[in-house]
């Protein structure tokens, strides 16, 4: 009974820590992409893909009105599809949007590129705080510190990462780590995806 109950406790606690590792992961992950955009979009649009000012002004502007839109459209669908299939989705939908980016330097394709990677990293910071939260009462603030903790470690080494493979390499190649950013993304959230069906099964 004694060894029953001491196995209890360990999965539990291992699970909990699972629990907390995954969300942090998505933040590290989400925020490591977005703040390399941030950092280095406006010398990749003008320098590697010789665009002009203002299509470079205006691919920057959809990017963010794109990450507006996917605030406010995720709101209604996380309802309608729960947390799990949206963070699936968005996944996806940023690695589509980032292969995009990289691989074809068309202006218009460019674009489209940056609206679909800013429409589907948005919603990711909030599901993945959401998850957090979920923690037990007893751990939830420790969670969601955890999580931050590791979305300030992206901002930090994102752009110092980037730049270093920039100036080595070129930024179309530094891009690259992004692409494989959004892969990573896209298998934690299968592993949410899964376990969330076991669950509800």
């Amino acid at each position: 009974m004694k060894f029953l109950k001491i196995e209890k406790k360990t999965s539990k606690k291992r699970f909990i820590s699972v629990s907390i590792l995954i969300p942090s992961l998505l933040i590290l992950f989400t925020f490591f992409i977005e703040n390399s955009l941030e950092s280095f979009l406006s010398i990749y649009l003008r320098e590697t893909l010789d665009f002009s000012s203002t299509m470079g002004g205006t691919a920057i502007g959809t990017f963010h009105i794109a990450s507006l839109a996917g605030l406010l459209v995720s709101t209604f669908l996380i309802v309608k599809l729960k947390e799990n299939k949206v963070l699936l989705c968005c996944g996806v939908v940023a690695f589509i949007g980032l292969l995009t980016l990289i691989v074809i330097p068309a202006p218009l394709l460019t674009t489209l590129g940056l609206f679909l990677i800013g429409f589907s990293l948005a919603p990711i910071t909030p599901i993945a705080f959401s998850i957090a939260s979920k923690i037990s009462n007893e751990r939830r603030s420790e969670a969601v510190s955890i999580v931050t903790i590791f979305g300030y470690t992206a901002f930090l080494f994102a752009p110092l990462t980037v730049g270093i493979l920039g100036d080595i390499f070129s930024l179309r190649v530094a891009f690259v780590l992004l692409i494989l950013c959004s892969i990573l993304i896209i298998m934690l959230s299968l592993f949410i995806y899964k376990r969330k069906k076991l669950e509800g099964e």
